[in-house]
């Protein structure tokens, strides 16, 4: 049986909420974050402004070391780890007997993660999943349902997830819940962020208090609703008791 794995809800703080001015993109084809310098159009990709990259990533990965209470020697496994937001701040972190596993469906993230994270810490090794993605790869090989992670049962001891699950379909949740599952040691711990629709949330959407208002549903999946209907895996929220009970 899966260990129960708790799920956060968390709206992305560097998304704007209405009426705020939008972000300018900067021309710089680079920006400096933590010694590193990190390709702007790479870093769009994350959903996170460029103004914040660093503030944010440092800030997002202190909280998950305090909520998992990670420990300089754990092995860590993120999935989606994009580039490197919070890789960067995890090699300041973690001690030589420590190490870090990335992966995500966006190969140029990975080359350019391997290519100077990597290089200066050995430790830290990053994996492409050529999974199929509406938005971030539409010429994806596989399915979410054939990836198997390129991690040993049993292995790491912590796995964080910032916004994957939020544009993943109940099918595909659960296919990944069960390898991390299998590659999760015995007393190891996972973080993941979701958008929850409960009491509180469905009141803020009914007070058009909400950034998102997840008005679409699919029969097939009763599970969650959407944002967006021709893109739905663009935002898709689920009801938080499928989440607690595991029905996901």
């Amino acid at each position: 049986m899966a260990r129960p794995i708790e799920a956060y809800a968390k709206l992305w703080d560097c998304w704007l909420k209405p009426g705020e001015p939008s972000v300018s993109i900067s021309s710089e084809q680079v920006v400096k974050v933590g010694g590193y310098d990190v390709p702007t159009d790479l870093l769009q990709l994350t959903g996170c402004a460029e103004q914040i990259f660093e503030s944010y990533g440092a800030a997002q990965f202190r909280r998950f070391q305090e909520e998992l209470s990670i420990k300089p020697g754990n092995t860590i496994l993120e999935i989606g780890c994009g580039v490197g937001r919070l890789a960067i701040p995890a090699t300041r972190y973690l001690d030589p007997s420590g190490a870090y596993i990335g992966i995500d469906i966006i190969k140029a993230s990975i080359d350019w993660c391997s290519a100077n994270i990597t290089a200066r810490h050995p430790a830290f090794q990053f994996f492409v999943e050529d999974v199929y993605s509406q938005i971030h790869n539409p010429a994806g090989s596989k399915r979410c349902a054939d990836v198997v992670f390129p991690v040993p049962n049993q292995f790491v001891d912590k796995i964080f997830l910032s916004s994957v699950f939020t544009h993943m379909f109940p099918a595909d949740v659960m296919h990944y819940l069960a390898e991390m599952n299998r590659v999760l040691k015995p007393d190891g711990a996972v973080l993941t962020t979701m958008f929850l629709l409960n009491d509180l949330t469905l009141a803020a959407i009914a007070a058009k208090e909400a950034i998102f208002s997840f008005d679409h549903s699919m029969p097939e999946w009763p599970q969650c609703r959407f944002q967006f209907p021709a893109t739905p895996e663009g935002a898709i929220a689920y009801f938080q008791d499928y989440v607690v009970f595991g029905k996901v």
